[in-house]
């Protein structure tokens, strides 16, 4: 998974990934100068990372990170939440959209 992280760097992606013990990992994709675009909690880093990940997919889908890890990230996130990535996201838009982590 740092391999996700890193890509989304050198993507220009924005994201922050934050944790407080005991209450899960905080995700979120942008910043705070251009806004969130999305952002959710999981309880695992993996988790976090992969939900970032599937939200980058979502709103950055020329972007030179979902065009390499496209394919293994939707093979991940069906093994891992059981159906199918767009399920997870329909409508995620905004920051107040919370996809599954």
């Amino acid at each position: 998974m740092i391999d996700v992280l890193q890509e989304l760097y050198d993507s220009e992606i924005n994201f922050d990934i934050s944790t407080l013990w005991d209450g899960g990992v905080d995700w979120k994709l942008g910043d705070e100068m251009n806004g969130y675009k999305a952002e959710g909690n999981g309880c695992t880093v993996e988790s976090a990372i992969l939900s970032t990940a599937m939200a980058a997919l979502q709103h950055f889908p020329d972007s030179d990170f979902a065009k390499r890890f496209r394919a293994e990230l939707l093979e991940l996130a069906e093994k891992l939440w059981g159906k199918p990535w767009k399920e997870q996201f329909d409508g995620v838009e905004d920051a107040e959209a919370r996809p599954l982590g």
